[in-house]
């Protein structure tokens, strides 16, 4: 039977019984709860070489402190149900599988704070992340199958997320807030928010197909070189810069009405090889030109 487990906040040491409500370590099927306390936490933090598989983490809205660093992440078991953060106190998390065969499931980030490592997945499988506010940092070892960024009162500003170059993700959703993607990706879904797109040309950093779907949808494609290969601007704003950026290619460009798109051309712009007006999109050169009444 699964017991909850409170965090006493005694010292820094994970595996220490009387950091833990009833005085022993948790076990096999546990629930964590990490609601309060302002320690740094950094030693021990291996629980899958402890054995210990726990059923969910939680962090609290008290928790101040910093638990696990970038050498000490806390590595929290395999095959776990769901981790729970709402810790806009927190100075730090590092979350870690250790594992990418067996994944936390879900993620729920219902508020993180604002310092540079206020949350970080730092390696591992990830199958559900469920952002809302504050600041998420995907690691460049975490794998993510499936991004959804959120908000919760201000669709622009609420959520972050830096995306860093070396993770995997497969599909992002964007409803609210900023998302910096520095690698390639299947799909990529707009509702809302920001999606600025500045992966490095040596990840070959091609996304198969983005959808925009929301009035406020924003999407930079800013990559130092890459492919999109479907762009379906159903509504919501597309910019391509040119200027220093290498060259960029859209393969396919459906252009819907309530749709905005901004080309840049030129040796550093963005090559559309198919424009196809969609009942009224609107899509325009850096210069102001439109491209739906030529080749561009």
């Amino acid at each position: 039977m699964a017991t909850e487990k409170y965090w006493l906040d005694s010292d820094g040491n994970v595996t220490l019984a009387g950091n833990w409500s009833g005085a022993s370590v948790p076990t096999l099927t546990d629930n964590l709860w990490i609601m309060s306390g302002n320690k740094t936490v950094n030693q021990n933090m291996d629980f899958t070489a402890q054995s210990v598989t726990t059923t969910s983490v939680r962090f609290g809205p008290d928790w101040q402190g910093q638990f696990g660093d970038e050498s000490n992440p806390f590595k929290i078991g395999n095959a776990i149900a769901n981790v729970w953060i709402n810790s806009p106190k927190a100075k730090g998390i590092f979350l870690s599988t250790n594992d990418t065969t067996n994944a936390v499931v879900d993620t729920w980030i219902e508020e993180a704070g604002s310092a540079p490592n206020a949350c970080v997945l730092w390696d591992g499988t990830w199958t559900n992340v469920y952002h809302r506010k504050g600041l998420l940092r995907i690691n460049d070892l975490a794998i993510v199958t499936t991004l959804y960024c959120q908000m919760q009162n201000d669709r622009a500003g609420d959520a972050r997320v830096i995306i860093e170059q070396g993770a995997a993700m497969t599909t992002a959703n964007v409803y609210g807030g900023d998302v910096e993607c520095e690698i390639p990706l299947t799909t990529v879904n707009m509702y809302g928010g920001r999606f600025r797109h500045v992966a490095n040309s040596t990840t070959t950093p091609n996304i198969t197909t983005v959808n925009m779907y929301g009035p406020t949808a924003e999407f930079y494609f800013n990559s130092q070189g890459g492919t999109i290969t479907t762009l379906n601007g159903h509504a919501g704003t597309l910019y391509c810069g040119g200027g220093v950026i290498r060259k960029r290619t859209i393969t396919t460009y459906n252009a819907y009405s309530g749709h905005v798109g901004y080309i840049g051309t030129g040796v550093a712009g963005v090559l559309v090889t198919t424009m196809n007006d969609k009942f009224g999109g609107r899509v325009y050169s850096e210069l102001g030109r439109s491209l739906l009444s030529a080749p561009v």
